[in-house]
């Protein structure tokens, strides 16, 4: 009986195999199951949000002479630049500001194909309410969102007229500081100073109704406004790098960020193990957590040669879109808490370590033995030195040839007016942040 033989050999393993495959069907759904979970989890925590940008153009009389067929551009070219870095600039949403905040009737392709940025001459351009423009802009910003405001930060009032200076200035700082009094909680601001040709009529601070021709350089600002978390990931992601390298911009010069987030208060740092300036020996405390990097280092010994001295090396992730390579690199900007080895910063340089922005190069003043510590400090620096040379309490004078052409009336008072805003929330008032470092014999 051959063929039922057969037959019953065939059947069997045609049930075989398929209690087999629903088997490793099961167990393939589940794992599959798992990993599709697992990869859902991940793409759903790696993949944020794009940044929108939202950009607010300032439409008052003495910022219409910054674009035209007379001028060199930087001031259009600054704008485009920027929103050029995010993925769809034709999606930003456009409003113009003076006395109250309008949308802007075209669109983002009308706009850069305009002959001029100010064609639409929409509300009253006689006066700046930075009150309200402002206040706008915080209480419609929303996370991943930027809010671009390019203007030349000068404060007027509808019944200017005759008024003194001094009374203007301070009616500026206030409302600065009570316009953003509620969103510095959870709001940064970055500004930045650029300067452009300048060609039209310019509308000194006690005749706002009557201008003055003027032709020659002029300072004007991009104000970036954004949610704490989305300001970090402005400043860190490598998607932005190109968007926050300021000084790529067209007539770039400085930049000072308002902000109450702790990111930047606690950058990544580590002691270098081997880099070409540090001088002596030392062995990593591997009983430490380094996790976060090494801050703990034993048997340390100072160079053999007597005209050479102990120096180390500590690497560290700076965000240099929110300070400026400039003020990043000056030693004058940092205090070393050293007792013993009473470190100093002999240089800080661009960082070759992975990971790091930023090498400080600490050489010891003084031989030190046992355990001690070396505390490096940013410190916190208002008003900056540029923003004093920048700012005038008077305008009147509109000659090329002056001061005129390089700085604002009334900067430094409507700064401060901000920086009193986000005092409140600032917890260290002195420095931005602290780098630890411990030694031991």
């Amino acid at each position: 009986m051959p063929s039922l033989r057969f037959y019953f050999l065939a059947l069997a393993s045609l049930l075989l195999c398929g209690l087999l495959t629903v088997s490793c069907s099961s167990r393939r759904g589940r794992t599959d199951r798992h990993e599709a979970d697992s990869v859902y989890k991940v793409s759903k925590t790696a993949i944020a949000k794009p940044i929108l940008p939202k950009l607010y153009l300032e439409h008052s009389g003495s910022m219409f002479g910054y674009d035209g067929p007379t001028v060199n551009g930087n001031f259009k070219n600054t704008i485009t630049k920027l929103l050029n870095q995010f993925d769809n600039p034709q999606a930003t949403s456009i409003f113009i500001v003076n006395d109250k905040v309008y949308p802007y009737p075209k669109s983002y392709s009308d706009l850069i194909k305009s002959a001029t940025l100010f064609q639409y001459k929409t509300g009253n351009a006689a006066y700046t309410d930075f009150g309200q423009i402002f206040q706008t802009i915080a209480d419609d910003l929303e996370e991943n969102q930027l809010a671009i405001l390019t203007t030349d930060l000068i404060y007027s009032e509808k019944s200017a007229t005759g008024q003194n200076a001094a009374k203007i200035m301070a009616t500026a700082q206030n409302l600065a500081q009570i316009a953003l009094k509620n969103y510095t909680k959870t709001g940064s601001l970055l500004v930045l100073k650029l300067h452009s040709d300048y060609s039209g009529r310019y509308y000194p601070y006690n005749s706002p109704q009557k201008g003055k021709q003027y032709k020659g350089d002029r300072p004007f600002y991009v104000l970036l406004f954004a949610k704490n978390a989305t300001m970090d990931r402005l400043l860190t992601e490598n998607q932005y790098a190109g968007l926050r390298n300021f000084s790529s911009y067209p007539s770039f010069e400085n930049q000072y960020l308002f902000s109450s987030s702790t990111q930047a208060r606690t950058p990544f740092y580590t002691l270098l193990e081997n880099h070409p300036s540090a001088k002596g020996t030392y062995d990593k405390d591997r009983e430490g957590d380094n996790s976060k990097g090494l801050h703990i280092i034993k048997n340390v010994e100072p160079p053999h040669k007597s005209t050479e001295k102990l120096t180390i090396v500590v690497a560290v992730k700076l965000p240099v879109g929110a300070y400026g390579e400039v003020f990043i690199r000056n030693p004058a900007n940092y205090t070393v808490e050293s007792i013993k080895d009473n470190f100093k910063i002999k240089a800080i340089q661009p960082s070759t370590n992975p990971g790091t922005t930023h090498d400080i190069i600490l050489e010891a003043s003084s031989p030190a033995s046992g355990e001690r510590t070396a505390i490096i400090r940013l410190k916190r620096i208002f008003p900056p030195t540029w923003i004093i040379s920048s700012s005038s309490d008077d305008d009147t004078n509109v000659n090329p040839n002056t001061t005129f052409a390089t700085t604002t009336f009334g900067l430094q008072p409507m700064m401060t007016g901000i920086h009193h805003a986000y005092e409140a929330h600032i917890t260290d008032k002195n420095y931005l942040f602290s780098l630890s470092l411990h030694l031991n014999d």
